[in-house]
């Protein structure tokens, strides 16, 4: 459904005839909310307004260049339980941020962003390992693609260290790869490769084993 200016909202009326759908690419759709009103019922087609958060199979989701600026968006897709590929290239984002804790089970449901303060202190830790395991943001999340976006801090770069499962991203044509002056873009990959410890593609090349 890309560069068909499909609204999110729409997309999740799509989720409720497709409850096991695994793929969705909406890029080029201008898109700049993740948000949905979950108090609007599409009394048109019949689907109810609960159902719209759901995508609970969803491995891959496609993105790219939308409208989409601030990283509280993304996060509303933090409790996707599949999500194992999400391509953001091309959106004007200029800042990466995790949370230090857990997202609470009811936060996709309820269209919520989890807090993504990095300095905030996380609540107390859940005598249940596996199941908070379950709860971090995006638990299973492989590959991350956010090239030509609008990155220009290493501080943004240290922030994908956090993701559990981060093995792939793309960060080519961000600011920090493109500014004049300091090391070169071979550099600025091995700055990556250090800084983001389990990465085993980086920009479409294969990470050597150190």
């Amino acid at each position: 459904m890309n560069s068909c200016s499909i609204t999110w909202q729409q997309v999740g009326v799509v989720q409720s005839y497709l409850p096991n759908l695994q793929e969705l690419h909406v890029g080029a759709n201008n898109i700049s909310s993740l948000a949905v009103d979950l108090n609007h019922r599409q009394h048109d087609v019949g689907v109810p307004s609960s159902q719209l958060a759901g995508f609970m199979s969803l491995q891959i989701l496609g993105l790219e260049d939308n409208k989409i600026s601030a990283w509280c968006e993304v996060m509303r897709l933090a409790g996707l339980p599949s999500l194992k590929r999400l391509h953001l290239s091309g959106n004007p984002i200029s800042a990466i941020r995790y949370p230090t804790y857990s997202v609470p089970p009811t936060a996709l449901l309820q269209q919520q962003p989890p807090t993504v303060d990095p300095d905030e202190a996380p609540p107390a830790a859940s005598s249940n390992t596996s199941q908070q395991q379950q709860q971090r943001p995006f638990p299973v999340l492989e590959a991350l693609l956010l090239g030509g976006c609008q990155i220009s801090s290493w501080s943004d770069i240290d922030q994908l260290n956090r993701f559990p499962a981060l093995r792939e991203c793309r960060l080519s044509g961000n600011p920090l790869f493109t500014a004049e002056g300091g090391y070169g873009g071979a550099g600025r990959r091995y700055e990556v490769i250090g800084r983001v410890g389990r990465l085993t593609l980086l920009n479409g090349a294969d990470v050597k084993p150190r």
